[in-house]
């Protein structure tokens, strides 16, 4: 007889964990708030070996409550696809607020045909599992980490931790905890790899015993990993020292996007890839859209187009990556219970203009910050009509939202989309009106 397991959640990773049981002969149960109540699923609970849920789908859910009543194992659609993975291939997760993406792709330019990739990047690990490649790369969040239960990497990466999804985890506390759950299983082989940059993250790692660690940073630090010496890049193992390639080799690139580059060539290097491929791949490597993406224009100023930062540390970190230009920036969208009097204390942000959800958060803290220079609009389109009306030659406007998407829009990329739209229509109209006076 078939077990039958539940799927809660029927989006992208609930439809590759439904067809993983299919082939593995369960008998998925869907369940999804979009289309089902809770009294269609109550009386097969019973019946339920175990569920899986979809990211997102919050432990306060009634449907979660339900099961921990019954006693019902709950566990990640990345859990599920666990159980059936190659195990002769190397997993290496990454984890942390921001750069997770980069990274992971980054690591994918790095090793080209020994890797697969998967998880919160937009491929399920249920969709790849079973054809992976000998290294298997999953960017994976807290919600994806909340519900492990046996799921090990052989190599940890961990980005960052700033505050972020507290709306969802009730406070940074947990959201860390639901984090670190990346190394529940931990082994003796396990290979953990963190930032020294971020005092946060590194205050927990140095709370871990008898686990093997590396860290990454622009500076050398004590203990293996990989620093900047100089214009130099070093990796440095048990006294061992290599020179992979300089800084300046990699053309102009902010200290952000150098971090991503020393954390993956680590683990390409951990992994044995040659180190004669690191730099010429790594220059070929083309980041995602949105992510401090210049937007192309005739208006001479620098209009920068970051969708991607959708919480407060990443705003921040492009706000620092321009220096000493001047900023006006653009903000908005669904907040996530953050407190944004940084942003409202660099004496290089010009003006600052807040639409959505959020508007009003963005300008109680500017006024309690005295902060006089905010606008705030209902809509994107708005905010960047306002944001270009005062933003003059040689200085930057900057749309980072500080915000998720989801007042407005689906996704951060539909968001990046509408305004580099948004910035060619104005650009149009300007175009036109000055053709005219003309």
């Amino acid at each position: 007889m078939k077990e039958y397991i539940l799927i809660i959640g029927f989006g992208k990773s609930g439809k590759w964990a439904y067809n993983l049981g299919v082939k593995w002969g369960y008998m998925p149960i869907v369940y999804d708030d979009e289309f089902m109540n809770i009294e269609s699923i109550e009386k097969v609970l019973k019946e339920i070996s175990f569920a899986v849920v979809s990211p997102g789908v919050n432990d306060n859910h009634q449907l979660v409550v339900k099961l921990k009543e019954f006693a019902i194992p709950i566990m990640s659609e990345v859990e599920f696809a666990y159980f059936f993975r190659n195990i002769e291939s190397k997993i290496i997760g990454v984890t942390g607020t921001n750069g997770k993406t980069t990274v992971v792709r980054m690591i994918q330019t790095l090793l080209q045909d020994k890797c697969s990739v998967a998880g919160n990047i937009g491929v399920p690990y249920s969709k790849i599992v079973g054809t992976e490649k000998e290294n298997v790369v999953l960017e994976l969040s807290s919600f994806q980490l909340e519900h492990i239960r046996t799921f090990t990497p052989d190599i940890a990466v961990f980005t960052n931790f700033a505050p972020d999804h507290i709306d969802y985890h009730g406070s940074f506390e947990n959201y860390i905890r639901a984090k670190l759950k990346l190394l529940k299983n931990h082994s003796r082989n396990m290979k953990v790899i963190y930032c020294a940059d971020d005092k946060c993250l590194r205050a927990e790692i140095d709370k871990l015993k008898a686990i093997d660690t590396f860290y990454y940073s622009l500076t050398k630090q004590k203990g293996n990993g990989i620093y900047c010496d100089g214009d130099q890049v070093v990796i440095e193992i048990d006294g061992k020292m290599i020179n992979l390639f300089t800084v300046r080799d990699l053309g102009e690139v902010t200290s952000h996007y150098l971090q991503n580059v020393l954390v993956s060539s680590l683990v390409a290097y951990l992994l044995g890839e040659e180190i004669v491929h690191f730099l010429p791949r790594l220059r070929m490597f083309v980041p995602s859209p949105y992510r401090e993406q210049i937007v192309e224009n005739s208006l001479g100023i620098k209009i920068i187009n970051n969708s991607k930062a959708t919480n407060l540390m990443a705003t921040l970190s492009a706000i620092e990556s321009m220096g000493r230009s001047s900023i006006h920036l653009i903000v908005g969208g669904r907040g996530k219970r953050e407190d944004y009097s940084q942003l409202f204390k660099y004496d290089n942000v010009k003006s600052v203009v807040a639409f959505g959800e959020s508007r009003l958060e963005f300008m109680t803290c500017a006024e309690k910050n005295g902060y006089k220079t905010i606008t705030i609009t209902k809509t994107m389109e708005d905010a960047t009509k306002v944001a270009l009306s005062q933003v003059r030659k040689g200085e930057v406007l900057l749309f980072s939202p500080c915000c998720s998407s989801f007042d407005q829009f689906r996704s951060y990329e539909e968001r990046g989309d509408k305004f580099n739209e948004i910035v060619k229509e104005i650009e149009s109209s300007i175009l036109i009106s000055k053709t005219k006076s003309t």
